[in-house]
């Protein structure tokens, strides 16, 4: 009995080394399959990897000269067409060839780009914001928030400005005037202190009107540039940017309806508080890297000297952007003096007191109340020309007007108009860049101010790099491609590439 249990034991032993040996078999399957998968999920990856590193390096190839002078990165536009390539190119060298699962790239399409012109400027605006993140930005001065603030109050009381002249009868006041220039109205006036004061200072306003308001805010017109640029191809024009109103105006300052005329053309818009926190960024920017009139200290060539100006005018030449400019200051003063004139009691009293003479004199009392509005109106004019030379001439005014700092009176006015006699300033004052500020934030739409920076960055880009274009700039593109490996198996990959 022993013996034949010993023997069906030494039978079953190769049963026990078979199993065993299938059991190995298996594991070392399983093994195999689960090595062989993980170098097909490290291939993909890989594959993967290299198609998003591929699109950074593409995106390496920013446009240089963009980034040293304004700090923004867009694709240099020479890369443009060689996007696909050299995906392709980069996607080759870092796959691995040797391995039985290496993938390499079988087609890769650009389906979508968008360039610095494209959403309004948008990515423009990004890549400052982004930029001034990292500067040392100070918050908006007392001077200029009295400076908006006081803008503010002209916007609302424009209306009421309007309403007074239109209530006077305009025919009375014309026909006033008419006959105060006449000889008749001449030889009763002579005798007047009122009529001679009236006379020089209307003739001396009409002599600077119609020489030009930029002949008078800058002492030597010879030293202003004289530089003009072709702008068939800026960014502005080919996305139908307006340019804006015309800002030139002639007085003769012997009709109400000239000023009539003059108010109703105008169109202010000054924005609310919150621009000065969240758009102060963009101040800093265009200081930083335009310039302007009194501040042209840039080596680098530009196709523009005075380039803030260009971003308030959109004129193609510095004269015609720095006129407008000029103009628009002037506008903006006079507004501010005008309503501050109309409540001070002496130069109420004074001009009401001229008007009865020289209305009284021309055997019209009726328009004395119109005449008085002329009056008030002519020297809150020369009070803003007074100010605007000195603007010009680097020099500051006061934010706010009152009582100590306004300088021209009737029986002054001539004198210090044609001296150009230095202003009287305020507690705050501000300066020329401070109204730039101003009239930047006044443009009802932002991307106006994006497109003609575009402007500038083109040309002066182009000065270095000719037939740059900004169109062709392109901030962030999408691309498609399949991976495929010698086995078959296929990745579709679909990357956003953007800076």
């Amino acid at each position: 009995m022993q013996e034949k249990f010993v023997d069906i034991i030494a039978d079953e032993r190769g049963q026990v080394t078979v199993f065993l040996t299938l059991i190995f078999m298996i594991l070392m399957g399983a093994i195999f399959c689960v090595l062989e998968g993980m170098n097909i999920y490290m291939e993909t990856s890989l594959s993967e990897e290299t198609f998003i590193d591929a699109g950074n390096d593409v995106l390496s190839n920013y446009s240089r000269d963009l980034f040293e002078r304004y700090h923004i990165f867009f694709l240099d536009p020479r890369e443009k067409k060689q996007i696909v390539s050299d995906g392709i190119n980069y996607m080759e060298h870092y796959l691995d060839k040797s391995s039985y699962f290496a993938f390499h790239c079988d087609n890769l399409v650009l389906s979508e780009e968008k360039t610095a012109v494209d959403e309004d400027g948008l990515y423009l605006k990004h890549q400052i914001r982004e930029w001034m993140k990292y500067r040392q930005m100070g918050k908006a001065g007392k001077a200029i928030e009295e400076l908006f603030d006081s803008a503010s109050t002209v916007e609302k009381e424009l209306g009421a400005v309007k309403d007074e002249m239109n209530s006077v009868d305009e025919g009375k006041t014309d026909t006033a005037a008419s006959e105060s220039d006449s000889d008749t109205g001449q030889q009763g006036k002579e005798n007047s202190k009122e009529g001679i004061e009236w006379k020089s200072l209307k003739e001396t306003l009409g002599q600077i009107s119609h020489s030009g308001i930029l002949g008078y805010a800058v002492d030597d017109l010879s030293k202003l540039s004289d530089l003009t640029v072709s702008a068939d191809d800026f960014p502005s024009r080919k996305k139908g940017v307006s340019k804006g109103r015309n800002s030139d105006f002639t007085l003769s300052f012997s009709a109400l309806s000239e000023w009539k005329n003059l108010l109703g053309n105008l169109d202010i818009d000054i924005p609310d508080s919150h621009f000065l926190s969240d758009e102060y960024f963009l101040f800093g920017y265009i200081l930083e890297h335009f310039n302007c009139y009194g501040s042209e200290n840039s080596n680098l060539p530009s196709a523009l000297k005075y380039e803030i100006e260009y971003l308030i005018g959109g004129e193609n030449s510095d004269q015609e952007n720095l006129k407008k400019v000029a103009n628009r200051i002037l506008i903006l003063r006079f507004l501010m003096n005008y309503s501050y004139a109309c409540r001070d009691k002496e130069i109420n009293a004074v001009a009401g007191a001229m008007a009865d003479t020289l209305c009284g004199v021309l055997g019209l009392p009726a328009a004395g109340g119109a005449v008085r509005i002329l009056l008030i109106a002519a020297i809150s004019y020369g009070e803003s020309l007074l100010e605007l030379h000195t603007l010009f001439s680097g020099g500051e005014i006061a934010a706010v007007k009152d009582a100590s700092t306004w300088n021209l009176y009737f029986h002054n006015a001539t004198e210090l108009l044609t001296t150009k006699a230095k202003v009287k300033s305020g507690v705050n004052n501000v300066g020329y860049e401070d109204y730039i500020k101003l009239l930047l934030a006044m443009n009802k739409h932002p991307k106006v101010i994006y497109f003609r920076m575009m402007d500038l960055m083109q040309a002066n880009i182009a000065l270095k790099q000719p037939g740059f274009l900004m169109e062709q700039c392109i901030f962030r593109f999408r691309w498609q491609g399949n991976m495929v490996c010698s086995m078959g198996i296929s990745v579709p990959l679909d990357r956003v590439c953007s800076y």
